[in-house]
């Protein structure tokens, strides 16, 4: 008689085998996820560099005086205009402007905060605008005399009255759902000197900033007032780049 060698097969259960490949499976899972939040970070980080180095950023650039003449009065009137440029390479959607001066003091909040015209402006891209006049003064109310056509009187005069210019600004970027910007610019003017070249003359007036209101977004502590002001508004939603922050 032949032997027969008997042959054992040792199996796993089936059920060792199912809580393996469901380990594996959330191992994988839980990699995948990782590397989801680490590429959706990634992105938002990226959205954010964008934001920041393409949005439309609002900043003053200087003020203006310009002198004109009344008529055949031989009186002459300045008037002071504020500039601002669009520093950003993307448009921004001006929603409020406003601007303001007095004599001697600097403005308080409220003053300051004024009353907004909320006529809907778009800066281009490195553009300049000139805004005001903010002021508009006498040469005789701001040197006690008339210079005279050539400003052959300007030795014997005398800077006789500081004033202070502000004006704050309020827009948008095209980015979605962008925040409200704001800018504000306050300076008071203290002097004048006389700048002549070969063929012409000119007024150039000194100043100073004021103790605040030089500032942009959540830097400026009046911040939320002016987005109340702002917020007065009748909004943007008619504005062709309106449809971009929705």
């Amino acid at each position: 008689m032949k032997s027969k060698k008997s042959r054992y097969e040792i199996r796993k259960p089936e059920s060792l085998i199912a809580v393996g490949t469901l380990l594996v499976g959330i191992v994988v899972a839980i990699i995948y996820a990782f590397q989801l939040n680490a590429m959706l970070e990634s992105n938002k980080i990226n959205g954010e560099s964008l934001h920041s180095v393409q949005r439309a950023f609002i900043s003053f650039q200087q003020f203006r005086a310009i002198r004109k003449r009344v008529g055949d009065s031989g009186h002459s009137v300045y008037e002071f205009y504020v500039v601002h440029q669009n520093s950003g390479t993307t448009p921004a959607l001006v929603m409020a402007t406003s601007f303001g001066a007095k004599s001697t003091d600097e403005p308080s909040d409220e003053e300051f905060a004024g009353k907004a015209d909320f006529t809907s402006v778009t800066y281009g891209p490195k553009a300049e605008q000139l805004m005001g006049p903010a002021k508009i003064a006498s040469e005789e109310e701001l040197f006690g005399m008339s210079l005279g056509n050539q400003f052959e009187n300007f030795s014997k005069a005398r800077f006789q009255k500081n004033f202070v210019i502000w004006s704050w600004i309020a827009y948008r970027d095209i980015f979605p759902k962008s925040r409200i910007h704001i800018t504000e610019f306050c300076d008071g003017f203290m002097n004048a000197e006389l700048e002549r070249s070969m063929t012409t003359a000119s007024i150039q007036f000194i100043s100073r900033s004021c103790g605040k209101h030089n500032c942009s977004d959540e830097q400026c502590t009046d911040y939320d007032k002016i987005i109340e002001v702002v917020n007065q508004g009748p909004g943007t939603d008619r504005h062709p780049l309106a449809i971009w922050n929705h």
